[in-house]
């Protein structure tokens, strides 16, 4: 059973896994369990910190959960079209990027709302173009520009 996924908040005082043993998992510096977070199929793939260090995204399969910081669930959203194979805020915090197979959602973390949709061709001609170093989001390793500021 491994972890698949550690994100530390952004003042460093939590730590969240996500791995083949099923829930995610929050941690504080000490090493003590603050939460389990239920992801919903045999295993967690990804975790991911809101930049306020308030809420983190989970993904399980094809499915995204955001969580408070005490690990209370806040939104599950609708199965995405394929697995989700990475996910990042928006440095504001107000859009979460799935990337999926063939594309990235970009969607409103607290309503679950598509707020826009990417093909591959169109993501292949945002990355690195249309985003400021101060501002890119970030999928799977690619900033997708300014397209959730």
């Amino acid at each position: 059973e491994g972890v698949l996924s550690a994100s530390f908040a952004p003042r460093g005082r939590l730590l969240a896994t996500a791995g083949q043993d099923g829930p995610a998992k929050l941690f504080d510096v000490n090493g003590r369990l603050i939460a389990a977070l239920a992801g919903g199929s045999a295993w967690v793939e990804h975790v991911a910190w809101a930049p306020d260090g308030q809420h983190l995204v989970t993904t399980a399969g094809r499915v995204a959960r955001v969580w408070t910081a005490e690990g209370k669930a806040v939104l599950e959203t609708a199965p995405q079209e394929s697995t989700i194979t990475g996910a990042a805020w928006s440095r504001k915090g107000d859009t979460l990027a799935l990337a999926c197979y063939g594309g990235v959602h970009l969607i409103d973390p607290f309503k679950g709302s598509q707020v826009r949709r990417h093909g591959c061709s169109t993501c292949y001609q945002h990355i690195g173009k249309s985003g400021s170093a101060q501002n890119p989001v970030v999928s799977s390793g690619y900033a997708i520009g300014k397209a959730a500021e």
